[in-house]
């Protein structure tokens, strides 16, 4: 078995971890629980060839569940060096037959297009997963490198494709087309034209409310101009027509916080909806930061760093926002484990 190459940890408490998870989940053979805890240890301290093995289990035990798909996919990827191999692709793409917007099949299936020689095919499903990833996403940043490095290395404008692509377009209001041809406008100009967009939908809106991708880009509208309470309220009926959808969620908490006055603490309205967007994306790197500000102020030390904690293992080493986690987790008498 290639699984059991890994060497034994040289960490004793960290060999005793993984006995003891081991063995319980010898013992319940039917526990996919038992199982995804084994393999999730396994995974978070890069024993990926083990963690492949034990997530292909679970996979089965689960009956072809979605996301175990993609995590079995990316411990084979990582365990393979980063090379998306055949089995790999064939786990995210049964991952895409039960959740068709999975966030981790797409990136890794695009990574499997540039590997193979297809550039454009793999920025196409980049530029369509950045498009629908929720703000604040935590993969957002390693997505954005891949496309960068992608699109200089086969020589492919990226901003011109995305252009293409038309990415949001046919809904009613402002493009993301039309609001970059504003941004070249003088600043009265540029007022003028986006407020006529914004009467135009929102005399719209009121004959066809259930219009969602409407209030999606009355939204996007209001955040231009930085009314992000007008914008707050256009997310707000548009999360009530999709109360599952994680983009909506992310830019609706995004602007009620940009709405408040500084300095404020976290409104419950804010935290209702951060804990749906973790339930649904438990990595979203917004969630996890104002979820722990949100316990901090409540006095709640343990839950505050337990998010910010979680959020630092997830930022890239150079993210602007990671000395302030560190500052805040200090100010909790909580220092960062190294």
């Amino acid at each position: 078995q290639w699984a059991q190459q890994e060497a034994p940890p040289a960490d004793p408490a960290l060999a005793k971890k993984l006995a003891e998870l081991d063995a319980k989940a010898r013992q319940n053979p039917t526990s996919l629980d038992d199982r995804l805890a084994l393999a999730d240890f396994q995974f978070e301290n890069r024993r990926f060839r083990s963690a492949a093995e034990s997530y292909r289990v679970a996979l089965a035990l689960s009956n072809g569940r979605a996301d175990i798909a993609g995590l079995y996919g990316e411990s084979l990827t990582r365990a393979a060096g980063g090379l998306v191999t055949e089995p790999a692709r064939k786990a995210f793409e049964q991952a895409l037959k039960t959740e068709p917007k999975d966030s981790r099949a797409h990136f890794f299936l695009g990574l499997a297009d540039s590997q193979a020689g297809k550039p454009r095919a793999a920025l196409e499903r980049w530029l369509r997963l950045e498009a629908a990833s929720p703000a604040g996403a935590s993969w957002l940043p390693t997505l954005r490198q891949e496309m960068q490095r992608v699109a200089r290395e086969a020589a492919i404008d990226l901003a011109a494709l995305r252009r293409e692509l038309r990415l949001g377009e046919g809904a009613k209001g402002p493009s993301p087309r039309d609001i970059e041809d504003a941004e070249k406008l003088s600043p009265e100009e540029r007022m003028k034209m986006i407020r006529g967009m914004i009467e135009s939908l929102e005399a719209r809106l009121k004959d066809n409310p259930k219009d969602l991708e409407g209030w999606k880009r009355l939204g996007r509208s209001h955040a231009v101009l930085n009314e992000h309470a007008q914008a707050a309220e256009a997310y707000r009926r548009a999360h009530e027509l999709a109360p599952d959808d994680a983009q909506i969620m992310g830019d609706y908490a995004a602007s009620l916080i940009r709405a408040q006055p500084p300095g404020k603490e976290v409104t419950p309205e804010v935290v209702g909806v951060l804990r749906k967007l973790l339930a649904k994306d438990p990595n979203n790197a917004l969630a996890l930061f104002y979820l722990g500000l949100a316990e901090a102020e409540a006095g709640n030390k343990a839950e505050a760093a337990a998010h910010w904690k979680k959020l630092l293992e997830r930022l890239p080493p150079d993210a602007p926002i990671r000395d302030l986690v560190q500052k805040r987790l200090a100010a909790l008498g909580i220092e960062e484990k190294k």
